[in-house]
């Protein structure tokens, strides 16, 4: 009875630890995300800082990341970066483990190194359109 008892307990218990690998991946697709939500707000803060970089969507140059002088798109940096023109949100945020791409003129993804399906393990950011709207920032962790 004992032998069975045991048998059941671990054919519960083992999947769990068993998916500790995907909570780790979990965990850091969403810290990844505050990090970049932060990042966003910091590239914010810092462009209200400067006349007439947060009036317009190509608002007033400033200095940012590594002393580079760029533009802000709509006050926040863009999904994408343009060199000699606008900030990219990559440019504000150091990420570990993670591959960035930019596979659209608005979009920067960051997926998560090592995860079964990086395409769906991932934070996506989306610059905004709209003066003072904040960025929209996704997490996807279906393949973590």
């Amino acid at each position: 009875m004992t032998i069975v008892m045991l048998g059941v307990l671990a054919a519960i218990g083992l999947p769990k630890f068993l998916n500790f690998g995907r909570d780790a991946r979990v965990a850091a697709v969403e810290s990844a995300k505050g990090a970049i939500v932060s990042a966003a707000n910091i590239a914010m803060i810092k462009c209200q800082t400067v006349p007439n970089c947060y009036r317009s969507s190509r608002g007033a140059g400033l200095t940012g990341p590594n002393g580079e002088f760029n533009h802000m798109h709509n006050g926040f940096p863009t999904g994408r970066t343009r060199p000699n023109n606008y900030f990219g949100i990559k440019d504000w945020v150091q990420m570990e483990g993670f591959t960035i791409t930019e596979p659209y003129f608005t979009q920067t993804e960051f997926s998560k190194d090592g995860a079964p399906d990086p395409a769906n393990c991932k934070v996506t950011y989306v610059e905004t359109q709209i003066i003072g709207v904040f960025p929209r920032v996704v997490s996807t962790i279906d393949g973590c």
